[in-house]
């Protein structure tokens, strides 16, 4: 039994030690919060997204984290340090690259279905053509959702706020 503690033990000083020692480069990040929700986004060094500011609410600014200054309340972006007060709106690549996807593949099922009713159509078949107006139906609905999620993104408002969260503490 004293070799089974001594041995919890032991793991156990191990990782206070590694706790205390190591400052992770993910104690500190962004998150984004909605008023009433849990759900939150978290953003940490390296990561890229776009943004626009107060000062220029027409231009989005593609940006990637490269440190974050919680002291001093500033981000220090690829292009320059903002306070999270200065920026109006951001969105994420992941929204713009759920809309494209999605309007590839229809595009994609359009095509096909377009050279296959020629090629029918060259065979001698007659032409399909509620099959081509289904398939064209299916690319606009395609169209239409990447517009809506190239048009998301998070305004910083009252009910979407943008925070600097430190979870580094340090021993004196």
């Amino acid at each position: 039994m004293s070799q089974l503690s001594s041995g919890f033990s032991f793991l156990l000083v191990t990782m206070l030690c590694i706790c205390i020692t190591a400052e992770g480069v993910t104690q500190v990040f962004l998150q984004v919060e909605r008023q009433n929700r849990l759900k939150t986004f978290k953003f940490e060094y390296g990561d890229s997204f776009e943004i626009r500011l107060y000062e220029d609410p027409s231009t989005w600014w593609e940006v990637t984290i490269l440190d974050i200054k919680p002291e001093r309340g500033e981000i220090l972006f690829d292009i320059g340090t903002i306070k999270p007060e200065e920026i109006q709106a951001m969105r994420t690549f992941k929204q713009k690259n759920r809309g494209r996807g999605v309007f590839n593949a229809t595009l994609q099922f359009g095509a096909g279905a377009l050279l296959f009713s020629l090629a029918d159509l060259a065979y001698g078949n007659s032409y399909n053509w509620g099959f081509m107006a289904g398939a064209g139906i299916l690319v606009g609905a395609g169209a239409l959702f990447k517009l809506i999620s190239d048009q998301f993104y998070y305004r910083f408002d009252r009910r979407h706020r943008l925070r600097i969260i430190d979870l580094r503490f340090s021993v004196d």
